[in-house]
């Protein structure tokens, strides 16, 4: 079986799956780093995720709900918590990609941003987010979440 570095559609076949399931496992072994996980105890029902874990030497983050992999999101910038992520990501998505390319090449759509002190620009192409600075225009992330994102 292929890595999910060299074949990034394992991320999508990881979301959904169980953490119990071999792929997660894999997933594991593949990007073994110092981790920091937290549970979510703020959110009322509906949950949006049970607890959440960063890989901080890998830039990947993740959200687990009902023990099942909801979310993956790749760090792509340096940032004071984690290392960027510096792999593959889905659809051709890396730290190269601006945001013109973002609405141009690969078809994604601006999501509305309503807080003035939000300085992220977000954009969505079905289950798929990716967040620019809006001041630099540098990609801060991309998260693949097992919903489609609204």
């Amino acid at each position: 079986m292929n890595s999910f570095q060299t074949n990034p559609d394992l991320f999508l076949q990881l979301l959904g799956q169980s953490i119990d399931d071999n792929l997660y496992q894999k997933f594991k072994e593949e990007f073994e780093s110092s981790t920091f996980s937290r549970d979510n105890f703020t959110e009322k029902s509906p949950k949006t995720y049970d607890y959440d874990v960063l890989y901080k030497e890998k830039g990947i983050y993740l959200t687990i709900l009902n023990n099942k992999v909801a979310s993956i999101k790749f760090y792509l910038s340096p940032n004071p918590v984690c290392t960027p992520y510096n792999g593959k990501t889905v659809n051709g998505l890396s730290a190269v990609v601006d945001e013109t390319q973002a609405i141009r090449k690969f078809n994604f759509v601006k999501k509305g941003n309503y807080d003035p002190n939000h300085l992220i620009s977000e954009y969505v192409k079905e289950n798929i987010t990716i967040a620019f600075d809006s001041m630099t225009g540098e990609i801060l992330h991309v998260e693949i979440s097992e919903k489609l994102v609204k």
